[in-house]
């Protein structure tokens, strides 16, 4: 019984790690299948992060996917590093019922979220921001 447990195991890490790496191959040489451009090894995630699971997401030029060793999860970041001086009537910070995890996080404004459209800001607990929602 331990060693159909064992091999079961086994093939189900096997055919997890084999999909995993299909998805996004890295090869030796620094470059991901399908691409010449060179990766970096991201920092290891905080211990917090263990049963964090993150969204696939690409990032569109100039905006490169980056994760900071306190970061979970990478996300989208421009060239420039954007500091508290940035000031933007379209970024805001997140929202005061946010989790202390959405450090450095920066929102985006939602002007167009009223009721007049049919929509509303909604803020459910574990987001750093607002959603727009139907109304």
């Amino acid at each position: 019984m331990f060693v159909k447990a064992a091999i079961s195991l086994t093939f189900l890490a096997t055919v997890c790690c084999a999909l995993r790496l299909k998805r996004d191959t890295r090869w030796n040489d620094g470059t991901v299948e399908g691409s010449e451009e060179p990766w970096k090894v991201p920092p290891p995630p905080p211990p917090g992060c263990a049963r964090v699971e993150c969204a696939d997401i690409k990032c569109l030029a100039p905006l490169e996917l980056k994760r900071t060793p306190e970061q979970c999860c990478p996300v989208c970041k421009g060239p420039f590093e954007m500091d508290n001086s940035y000031d933007s009537p379209f970024l805001v910070e997140p929202h005061a019922q946010a989790h202390e995890n959405c450090i450095n996080v920066r929102c985006f404004a939602m002007p167009w979220c009223v009721e007049e459209n049919g929509l509303k800001t909604k803020f459910s607990p574990g987001d750093c921001c607002e959603s727009c929602v139907k109304a």
